[in-house]
């Protein structure tokens, strides 16, 4: 499907409410199994990200404004889906208790009120047994986070970082 990213993109940024492939799909009359494979083939990941981001970021840091650089680590509960390295279970300090779910972590790049995310990391956990281990899991996730917040802070210079 050609400028399936745009496509997509446009359409979770005009939806009002919940974004599924059968919505697209039958909001451009094609069927949600081909927007499910155009899902799974492609890898949107940081570098994805970045390519989009970097002349929209070059252009907002020339400014004499600050540039605030911020990171949010969060978690998509996902309780009822099975276990796995990227759905398992993740302190959350909100609720001050674990939760299963997707734990990830996006870096936004805000200059004059105006804010572009730069990066995003998800982290995966080998172990999702809570044993003895799983201080050796928290170390893991603790490091890929830092491996994620260093890889989006060598790409932008920043006059302030916030981490949330």
């Amino acid at each position: 499907m050609e400028n399936f990213v745009d496509l997509y993109t446009d359409y979770l940024i005009s939806s009002s409410s919940y974004t599924t492939a059968t919505g697209m799909g039958s909001l451009l009359s094609i069927k949600h199994d081909k927007i499910t494979r155009e899902l799974a083939q492609g890898a949107y990941d940081s570098k994805f990200l970045w390519k989009y981001a970097k002349p929209y970021v070059q252009e907002l840091t020339q400014s004499k404004d600050m540039v605030i650089l911020s990171f949010d680590d969060s978690i998509e509960e996902k309780q009822y889906t099975d276990e796995s390295e990227l759905n398992c279970w993740h302190y959350d300090h909100v609720f001050k208790r674990s939760v299963k779910g997707v734990n990830f972590l996006t870096a936004l790049v805000e200059v004059s009120g105006m804010r572009l995310p730069c990066s995003v990391g998800f982290v995966k956990k080998t172990s999702g047994k809570r044993t003895q281990k799983q201080v050796k899991g928290s170390v893991k996730a603790a490091k890929q986070r830092m491996n994620c917040s260093g890889r989006c802070y060598g790409n932008v210079t920043a006059s302030c970082i916030l981490i949330m």
